[in-house]
Protein backbone atom coordinates (compact mmCIF):
# COMPACT_ATOMS: atom_id res chain seq x y z
CA UNK A 1 0.00 0.00 0.00
CA UNK A 2 1.43 3.19 -0.94
CA UNK A 3 1.67 5.69 1.74
CA UNK A 4 0.51 9.51 -0.15
CA UNK A 5 3.32 12.43 1.57
CA UNK A 6 3.28 15.73 1.05
CA UNK A 7 6.13 17.14 -0.95
CA UNK A 8 8.42 19.99 -2.51
CA UNK A 9 10.52 20.15 -4.73
CA UNK A 10 13.17 22.98 -5.12
CA UNK A 11 15.11 23.15 -8.51
CA UNK A 12 17.75 25.93 -7.88
CA UNK A 13 18.97 27.48 -5.24
CA UNK A 14 16.47 30.32 -6.46
CA UNK A 15 13.87 28.45 -6.14
CA UNK A 16 14.53 28.21 -2.56
CA UNK A 17 15.21 31.60 -1.92
CA UNK A 18 11.81 32.28 -3.45
CA UNK A 19 9.54 29.51 -1.65
CA UNK A 20 11.45 30.01 1.83
CA UNK A 21 8.88 32.24 3.14
CA UNK A 22 6.29 29.71 2.65
CA UNK A 23 7.88 26.59 3.30
CA UNK A 24 7.38 27.09 7.56
CA UNK A 25 3.66 27.67 6.78
CA UNK A 26 3.45 24.51 5.24
CA UNK A 27 1.79 22.09 8.25
CA UNK A 28 2.06 18.82 6.01
CA UNK A 29 4.57 18.92 4.14
CA UNK A 30 6.46 15.90 4.91
CA UNK A 31 9.31 15.85 2.08
CA UNK A 32 11.40 18.23 0.31
CA UNK A 33 13.67 17.58 -2.48
CA UNK A 34 16.68 20.03 -3.23
CA UNK A 35 18.38 20.36 -6.37
CA UNK A 36 20.48 22.91 -7.84
CA UNK A 37 23.79 24.72 -6.37
CA UNK A 38 24.12 26.34 -2.17
CA UNK A 39 26.52 28.41 -0.71
CA UNK A 40 26.56 30.50 2.53
CA UNK A 41 24.64 29.13 5.42
CA UNK A 42 21.34 27.64 4.88
CA UNK A 43 18.89 29.65 5.17
CA UNK A 44 15.53 27.77 4.45
CA UNK A 45 13.17 27.83 7.56
CA UNK A 46 10.99 24.91 7.38
CA UNK A 47 7.79 23.34 8.79
CA UNK A 48 8.04 20.95 12.17
CA UNK A 49 6.15 18.63 9.66
CA UNK A 50 9.37 18.28 7.73
CA UNK A 51 10.61 14.58 7.99
CA UNK A 52 12.58 14.05 5.28
CA UNK A 53 15.20 15.97 2.74
CA UNK A 54 16.70 14.84 -0.25
CA UNK A 55 19.48 16.24 -1.81
CA UNK A 56 19.55 14.88 -5.55
CA UNK A 57 22.23 17.15 -7.42
CA UNK A 58 23.16 19.52 -5.36
CA UNK A 59 26.65 21.44 -5.31
CA UNK A 60 27.44 22.88 -1.99
CA UNK A 61 29.45 24.61 0.33
CA UNK A 62 30.92 22.92 3.65
CA UNK A 63 29.76 26.20 5.02
CA UNK A 64 26.62 25.59 4.11
CA UNK A 65 26.10 21.61 4.65
CA UNK A 66 27.36 22.74 7.91
CA UNK A 67 24.67 24.68 8.93
CA UNK A 68 22.04 22.59 7.33
CA UNK A 69 23.32 19.73 9.55
CA UNK A 70 23.10 22.47 12.30
CA UNK A 71 19.84 23.27 11.31
CA UNK A 72 18.23 19.64 11.54
CA UNK A 73 19.66 19.55 15.14
CA UNK A 74 18.59 22.56 16.67
CA UNK A 75 14.56 21.09 15.26
CA UNK A 76 14.64 18.44 17.65
CA UNK A 77 12.88 16.43 15.05
CA UNK A 78 14.18 13.31 13.78
CA UNK A 79 14.92 13.64 10.01
CA UNK A 80 16.19 11.42 7.25
CA UNK A 81 18.56 13.56 5.15
CA UNK A 82 19.00 11.24 1.58
CA UNK A 83 22.06 12.26 -0.68
CA UNK A 84 21.28 10.75 -4.03
CA UNK A 85 24.40 12.60 -5.79
CA UNK A 86 26.50 15.47 -3.75
CA UNK A 87 29.40 17.66 -4.65
CA UNK A 88 30.96 19.68 -1.84
CA UNK A 89 33.24 21.83 -2.61
CA UNK A 90 35.67 23.33 0.41
CA UNK A 91 36.07 26.82 0.99
CA UNK A 92 38.86 27.94 -0.87
CA UNK A 93 41.48 30.94 0.55
CA UNK A 94 43.71 32.64 -0.89
CA UNK A 95 47.73 31.61 0.30
CA UNK A 96 49.18 32.95 3.55
CA UNK A 97 45.56 33.46 4.79
CA UNK A 98 44.43 33.24 8.06
CA UNK A 99 41.71 30.36 8.06
CA UNK A 100 38.60 31.00 7.37
CA UNK A 101 36.95 31.74 10.86
CA UNK A 102 33.63 31.76 9.52
CA UNK A 103 34.25 27.72 8.94
CA UNK A 104 35.88 27.14 12.26
CA UNK A 105 33.00 28.80 13.90
CA UNK A 106 30.82 26.34 12.14
CA UNK A 107 32.44 23.06 12.69
CA UNK A 108 32.80 23.99 16.57
CA UNK A 109 29.17 24.40 16.57
CA UNK A 110 28.69 21.09 14.61
CA UNK A 111 30.34 18.92 16.90
CA UNK A 112 28.49 20.35 20.06
CA UNK A 113 25.45 19.41 17.92
CA UNK A 114 23.32 16.63 19.63
CA UNK A 115 22.83 14.61 15.64
CA UNK A 116 21.91 11.14 17.17
CA UNK A 117 18.17 11.31 15.99
CA UNK A 118 19.38 12.41 12.27
CA UNK A 119 19.43 9.89 9.52
CA UNK A 120 21.80 10.21 6.75
CA UNK A 121 21.80 7.87 3.55
CA UNK A 122 24.42 8.44 1.54
CA UNK A 123 24.45 7.23 -2.53
CA UNK A 124 27.03 9.33 -4.08
CA UNK A 125 29.23 11.51 -2.15
CA UNK A 126 32.96 12.54 -1.77
CA UNK A 127 35.94 13.13 0.38
CA UNK A 128 34.73 16.43 1.92
CA UNK A 129 30.99 15.09 2.76
CA UNK A 130 32.88 12.38 4.68
CA UNK A 131 35.37 14.75 6.39
CA UNK A 132 32.32 17.12 7.60
CA UNK A 133 30.59 14.67 8.87
CA UNK A 134 34.09 13.03 11.04
CA UNK A 135 33.36 12.78 15.21
CA UNK A 136 29.44 14.02 14.74
CA UNK A 137 26.87 12.59 16.53
CA UNK A 138 24.91 11.43 13.69
CA UNK A 139 22.61 8.56 14.75
CA UNK A 140 22.61 6.41 11.72
CA UNK A 141 24.64 6.99 8.35
CA UNK A 142 23.81 4.57 5.81
CA UNK A 143 26.23 4.14 3.12
CA UNK A 144 24.34 2.51 -0.18
CA UNK A 145 27.56 2.34 -2.55
CA UNK A 146 31.36 0.61 -2.63
CA UNK A 147 32.43 4.43 -3.10
CA UNK A 148 30.90 5.46 -0.02
CA UNK A 149 32.27 2.62 2.03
Amino acid sequence: MYTYRENVSLLTAGDAELASHILPTLSKLETLYLMGKYTGLFAIQLSESVQFIDLLSVECSTEWLCSLLIHFSASGNPIKCYILSIVQTSIEEPCNAVPNMHASVLRSKLLACDMSYIEICVIYGNKELFETFRDTSIGILDLQTADCI
